[in-house]
Order: structure tokens, then C-alpha cells, then sequence
């Protein structure tokens, strides 16, 4: 951590499930973010979705996905 002399452990703070959930979908959504910053939401989407039908309780990909979700909405309107 910066600014610290003395060794810090940083705690994750997740459920366990949740934590091995997000290691199954690590790669998709890594994809997905990748083009959520590309601004191809619609593709993005997509991949947050599949992550929370494996993970429902991932709430940093929920957020990702409402966030895509209302980009495309304001696209389209």
C-alpha cells in the first residue's frame, strides 16, 4: 500500500463464493470491461450478462451491466 512502511494485507471483500465465482468469469469480464471502455456497450453487455448468469452475486459486473444498458438506452432513444 502506498505510504506504508509495514506490510499490509488488503482483504478481499467478497464472500468466498462470490470471490471463486469471479475467478470462473475473470476472463469475460476482463473482455467485457475492455469494451465497455471502447464504448461498445452493446458487446459488453452481453459478457456482463453471461458473468451474472454464472455469478449472481457479483455486483461490480451488475453495475457494469446497468451502466451499459443505459449508454445503449440513451443511443437508441
Amino acid at each position: 500500500m502506498k505510504g506504508k512502511s509495514e506490510k499490509v494485507t488488503v482483504f478481499d471483500a467478497d464472500p468466498r463464493p462470490v470471490r471463486e465465482g469471479k475467478l470462473v468469469t475473470r476472463t469475460a469480464f476482463e473482455r467485457a470491461w475492455l469494451l465497455y471502455n471502447m464504448g461498445l456497450c452493446d458487446e459488453a453487455a452481453q459478457l456482463f450478462a453471461d458473468c451474472l448468469r454464472q455469478n449472481p452475486s457479483d455486483k461490480v459486473a451488475k453495475i457494469y451491466l446497468e451502466r451499459c444498458q443505459q449508454q445503449v438506452g440513451e443511443v437508441t432513444s
